[in-house]
């Protein structure tokens, strides 16, 4: 018995084209309920993203963190957070601690 040829296959997946493309997001959730308060913004003009956001934290404090990420360059993910926020907290707390201390 003779076989003819085997059959050739040729791959089904192809891998897909990617093109990075520009874009900008946002949001906000202030929800009364949960007490939940935070927020983000977002760009990329496709070899850098650069974007902020903004989170209440339980202690009453606001975080505030602005954060680039990119490929090249020093590459990797850089946040720099907000320490007015912090500083702040801080002082309302001095504030505080010194109003109780002169009425007792």
């Amino acid at each position: 018995m003779k076989y003819g040829r085997a059959p050739s296959y040729a791959p089904s997946y192809q891998e897909p084209r990617y093109y990075a493309q520009p874009y900008q997001f946002a949001y906000a959730v202030n929800d009364h309920y949960s007490g939940s308060v935070f927020s983000q913004n977002e760009n990329s003009d496709t070899k850098i993203v650069q974007g902020y956001y903004s989170v209440n934290l339980p202690d009453g404090r606001v975080q505030h963190v602005k954060y680039t990420a990119d490929n090249q360059g020093y590459g990797g993910y850089n946040a720099e957070a907000d320490r007015v926020a912090v500083a702040l907290a801080a002082l309302a707390l001095l504030v505080d601690f010194d109003l109780v201390a002169t009425q007792n």
